[in-house]
């Protein structure tokens, strides 16, 4: 249901946005490359258990746990596997935790199953069986739906593993043949073997013992005849198989052969701890039986200590065992009695009901005294572990039954459920079509409304730079008029004036002469004023470079005394502003004019800045204020940035604005000088 409810939502989301969600699903190459590596060395089972922890942990610091793609899940499973092979059930618990929630959020089956079968493991170990039998039976209905059929195989072999320490050895042959048939499909010899070794356990506990040595006989060759990985190891746990084929027939000098010969493989110890004591426990045990005394008791003394260290809990109670039948044997009473007396209290202690028997029988022979009522009490136990047996293997029935019945249900409810999504999808993607259809539309002739306005905006600007430029012309026209009279006539007359008195100074009449050049200064003084005044009539407002500093000063001053916005004007003092001709001082003081007024409406800065230097050939201007800028991705371009814009164009120089959120707008351009 949830893969259904993503899939049409993704769907729909997709015609919304008509675009799809790309996902970043791998990891960098270095932190891949560095949980590989850690990976396999903590899969390295030639190394001890911590040090394969270690490892573990080193790679689970490199997995991004904020992803959820497949890699991830993947590395994830495999550290929840290689803390169950080392048995550290804190970190184990930890990632396992992690890896549930992510694979159910992914809707991942493979890895679900993969849980299962690590949380059934986990059960197993601690000697839970019900629940490690319930936990296998869900990973077994996962990996039933994926492909995953060497996961399946693992799964039923371990079932089977879980039937078989609870007596129920048909049911674990069952298992373990499904599991072998599935091996024997991948020509995976080496599972091959693993699978036969554990059907031969099962054959030795029905106590087949003709089928067993014909099985154990034909599994000899095939493992001498078979190239597989850790063929050494294989032949150690087949040997090791073989001795306790020997130990039910009591044939104990071959059971010590072989048993030696499991032996001789070096790294038992590392590679299966368990094992490796095992040989050396049956070894002592043979040594016992063949009355082989020598360093008896301190060398099964120390395996004794050895298990306890590592709670090999049951192989600690049959050592146990076995040295207080070496005291026992030796007429000492009251050590074989203490002995056998720890070994009852660690059955009692972790609740194994077969060990209990084991002890009880062992002090019923240590202590005559105790023998009746050990006797008695076998018996009562002997009767209810057959009736808790009997429970037992129903129980794991009603499991399995539960199970089916559970997976039938969920099968008809999911199918319901799909039924019903699908409908509700089917809706609910017709009414989004219809409000998306409608929506286009409605944006399409916003649209049109929006390009119409521009339009009109456009051509009411166009119209009313014609009738600025309309008006500039006329007011050249006239003030060109004025300056042309103010040349030609009074200019005209008054040279006349001063030439006709300097004929005076031909008089030889002192008073005359000085009247005569008092009034000619005063006419030239005159005559320079007018033709200074018609000069300056016959140029623009900016011909002069004070008058535009000047207007700059005067703007600014305006500006910050009447406005929000205080602005620094910093003119270069290079700048040589007589090669700069008025239209291009006319085009920059509108452009600081409109950016100020934009400041001003829309900006809601508290401070501003206007720059103008000259860089070789080109007065290159700035204006910025430390505004609330805005977002040059969704605003569209406004008309008084193409009034800017237009009119920087006009004197074939460049113009840029830049904008960011919370952080300003910086106007920039660059004018190449032209003179008038």
């Amino acid at each position: 249901m949830n893969y259904i409810i993503r899939f049409t939502i993704g769907f729909l989301l997709c015609l919304l946005i008509s675009c799809q969600n790309n996902a970043k699903n791998e990891l960098s190459q270095k932190n891949n490359d560095s949980i590989k590596k850690y990976l396999n060395l903590a899969s390295n089972d030639t190394l001890p258990f911590p040090v394969r922890d270690k490892y573990n942990q080193k790679a689970f610091s490199f997995i991004d746990l904020k992803k959820n793609d497949t890699l991830t899940r993947y590395y994830l499973n495999l550290s929840s596997f290689h803390y169950v092979t080392t048995h550290d059930w804190n970190n184990y618990k930890k990632i396992a935790k992690i890896h549930f929630l992510k694979s159910i959020d992914a809707n991942d089956t493979l890895n679900l199953a993969r849980y299962y079968r690590y949380k059934a493991a986990y059960y197993k170990n601690i000697f839970k069986n019900d629940s490690a039998y319930y936990f296998y039976l869900k990973a077994e209905k996962f990996y039933k739906r994926t492909n995953d059929k060497y996961g399946l195989a693992k799964v039923l072999l371990n079932k089977a593993s879980v039937q078989f320490n609870v007596n129920d050895l048909l049911g674990s042959e069952l298992s373990a043949n499904k599991a072998l048939m599935i091996f024997k499909q991948k020509k995976d010899n080496y599972n091959i073997i693993q699978t036969k070794l554990f059907l031969m356990s099962t054959y030795i506990e029905l106590l087949d013992y003709k089928n067993a040595h014909s099985f154990l006989y034909n599994l000899s060759n095939e493992i001498k005849k078979a190239n597989i990985k850790d063929k050494d190891y294989i032949e150690a746990r087949y040997n090791s198989g073989l001795g306790d084929f020997f130990d039910r027939i009591k044939d104990y000098k071959r059971e010590k052969e072989v048993t030696l010969l499991a032996l001789e493989y070096k790294n038992l110890k590392y590679r299966d701890e368990r094992l490796y004591l095992e040989c050396r426990n049956s070894i002592l045990k043979c040594d016992f039986h063949l009355k082989n005394y020598n360093g008896f008791p301190n060398k099964i003394i120390n395996i004794i200590k050895e298990c306890d260290d590592l709670e090999y809990v049951s192989l600690s109670f049959y050592s146990r065992i076995c040295l207080s039948d070496y005291y026992l044997s030796q007429k000492d009473t009251l050590n074989a009695e203490k002995i056998a007396q720890q070994a009852y209290e660690i059955a009692k202690s972790h609740n194994s009901p077969y060990q209990k028997l084991n002890g009880l029988r062992q002090i019923g022979f240590t202590d005559k005294d105790k023998a009746q009522e050990c006797l008695k009490r076998y018996d009562i136990m002997i009767d209810s572990l057959l009736g808790a047996d009997r429970v037992t293997r129903n129980q794991f029935y009603k499991i399995q039954l539960d199970t089916d019945e559970i997976t039938k249900e969920k099968n008809t409810a999911k199918k319901e459920t799909v039924l019903y999504s699908s409908v509700i999808a089917a809706a609910l993607f017709i009414v989004i079509l219809l409000f998306v259809v409608y929506r286009q539309q409605a944006n399409k002739r916003e649209l049109q409304l929006l390009n119409d306005q521009q339009k009109a905006d456009e051509n009411i600007y166009q119209l009313l730079l014609q009738q600025q430029d309309k008006e500039e012309a006329a007011r050249q026209a006239e003030k060109k008029r004025i300056a042309l009279e103010l040349h030609d006539g009074i200019m005209n007359q008054l040279a006349s004036t001063r030439i006709n008195l300097s004929v005076l100074s031909s008089t030889t009449d002192p008073a005359i002469i000085a009247n005569s050049l008092k009034y000619v200064n005063n006419i030239s003084d005159i005559e320079t004023e007018i033709r200074r005044i018609a000069h300056d009539l016959n140029k623009d407002v900016f011909k002069e470079t004070n008058s535009f500093i000047v207007a700059l000063h005067n703007f600014t001053k305006e500006q910050n005394q009447n406005h929000q916005t205080q602005y620094s004007l910093e003119l270069e003092e290079k700048v040589n502003w007589e090669w700069v001709s008025s239209a291009i001082k006319m085009h920059l003081y509108r452009i600081i004019q409109e950016a100020v007024q934009n400041t001003n409406k829309y900006a809601m800065a508290t401070k501003g800045t206007i720059c103008i230097i000259q860089d070789e050939n080109n007065v290159c201007m700035s204006i910025s204020d430390n505004g609330i800028g805005f977002d040059q991705n969704k605003v569209k371009e406004g008309i008084g940035i193409k009034n800017m814009t237009q009119r920087i164009k006009s004197i074939k120089g460049g113009l840029t604005v830049a904008s960011t959120l919370h952080k300003g707008t910086y106007i920039n351009c660059s004018i190449p000088i032209t003179s008038d």
